[in-house]
């Protein structure tokens, strides 16, 4: 059953309930940016929605990565993914 963005739970680590089930892995990824861009908070919050969407009430948020994407004019561009482990109540 979906829910807002807010009703989801948020840990870091795997949750230790035993009435919670895993169900997948949400994946969300920014677009391209310089060394000192950030897009970890859109991306995270992309993640959210989307958990949310899917009816995961619990999320376990693994850290951040930055991925070389590509490079322009010798600059390198990253983009940002983020994924969390959702799990659904019994």
């Amino acid at each position: 059953m979906p829910r807002t963005p807010e009703a989801v739970r948020i840990v870091t680590v795997t949750p230790n309930d035993p009435n919670l089930v895993e169900i997948g892995v949400i994946e969300g990824r920014s677009g391209m940016h310089s060394p000192l861009g950030d897009s970890s908070v859109v991306v995270f919050d992309d993640v959210r929605k989307a958990a949310g969407e899917h009816g995961c009430d619990t999320i376990a948020v693994r850290k951040p990565e930055e991925r070389l994407g590509a490079t322009s004019n010798g600059t390198p561009l990253y983009s940002t993914v983020q994924q969390a482990t959702c799990y659904v109540k019994r």
